[in-house]
């Protein structure tokens, strides 16, 4: 069966450069995947506090590309960093997809808790870390602020518990030792990113 892979970007990249790990992780997936393997980078410019404004659209978008793929015969599995992961969690309530892989996920559980309730996901997998500063940080401006529209989630510090609670449907592979931007950079452990996520998505990669 042919796979998409949707990856998408968290926030503060600039589509216009092409130095994100979007673009470096698009053509290690097609050449070091073996099969049959499509990729679409969903690609946005956000800043912190403005992030929120948006979100719907951006989610709308990404829901309108897998239904273009599926109806065209192709499973979809999506990776997202940061604040990709929250636009995850709001295309996982409405759109089905086989599998999704969240890395340093700024998102809230309840927000993931819809989708997967719904069945909408058959396996999601979380790359985070308890020591992740940046999510520390926005969860507690959030709380101190007090603002809903900034709503930083911090699942990605949770990554045990939640998988605790979703047992047969979510898995943790969260790494203590990793900040919020380590998974992707340097380029060395993108790749090692992208194996690790290859080998749970039951992916076959070329040597």
């Amino acid at each position: 069966m042919r796979t998409l892979i949707l990856i998408i970007n968290g926030i503060l990249t600039d589509p216009r450069k092409d130095n994100a790990w979007t673009d470096n992780a698009e053509p290690w997936l097609e050449t070091m995947i073996e099969g049959h393997v499509a990729v679409f980078r969903y690609e946005y410019n956000a800043t912190p506090l403005l992030r929120r404004w948006g979100q719907s659209r951006r989610a709308d978008r990404i829901a309108a590309i897998i239904e273009r793929y599926q109806l065209n015969g192709y499973r979809v599995i999506l990776i997202g960093h940061s604040n990709g992961c929250d636009l995850i969690a709001r295309v996982l309530k409405t759109a089905q997809v086989d599998q999704a892989h969240l890395i340093s996920p700024a998102t809230d559980e309840s927000e993931m808790d819809v989708g997967i309730k719904a069945g909408n996901v058959g396996l999601v997998c979380i790359y985070g870390s308890a020591n992740d500063v940046a999510l520390k940080y926005g969860a507690r401006a959030s709380r101190i602020l007090s603002l809903g529209l900034l709503g930083y989630g911090s699942l990605g510090l949770r990554g045990p518990a939640y998988a605790a609670e979703h047992v047969g449907v979510v898995e943790d592979h969260s790494d203590d030792s990793r900040g919020h931007s380590d998974w992707l950079k340097p380029e060395e452990n993108l790749h090692q990113t992208l194996r690790l996520i290859a080998r749970n998505a039951g992916l076959k990669v070329k040597l």
